[in-house]
Formats: C-alpha cells, structure tokens, sequence
C-alpha cells in the first residue's frame, strides 16, 4: 500500500487474486501507461459475510502457479489465460 492509502499493483501476466475491502462500494483502475481507467460500482452490505471479509476479489489473467499432489510446481497451459496480442503485419 502507498502513503495515499492506495494500492499499486504490476501486471506480470500471472493469474492473480487480490483481495479488497471498499465499504465505499467502488473500485477504480488506471493503467498507468495507456492512462485508460475503468469504475466499478457495487452495494456494500455492512451486515454481509464477505469472504475473508473482503468485498472486492480483482483478478488478473495469465498462466496459473499450480501445485500437483505431489508438491511440484508447474504453469497451466491453458490458450485461453492468455491476453489476446495483436501482431502487425511488416
């Protein structure tokens, strides 16, 4: 968290969770580099159950870290966690 009481957060094309309380019942984005943004308004509900008593799960794509049942580590292969990348032709 940041001095302002905001968060920063780095995309590095993982799958992600990042778990938030907005009893404001409002969450905003801003790329920092394309300087688009996007405002998510909700109703907060003081008395709800909120999982892990957050109101807000942000998601982010990418390849998922999984853990097998034998305790190694590997990166999903699914085609569709991927951010769809536009090529030019030369």
């Amino acid at each position: 968290m940041r001095d302002d009481d905001l968060f920063a957060v780095h995309y590095v094309h993982m799958a992600a969770e990042l778990w938030l309380d907005s009893t404001e019942g409002w969450l905003a984005v801003v790329d920092g580099k394309s300087q688009y943004a996007m405002v998510e308004r909700f109703s907060y509900e003081s008395t709800k159950n909120y999982p892990g008593k957050a109101s807000v799960i942000f998601w982010t794509n990418g390849p998922e870290i999984r853990l097998n049942n034998d305790g190694n580590v590997s990166l999903s292969g699914d085609p569709d966690a991927s951010p769809c990348i536009s090529k030019r032709n030369q």
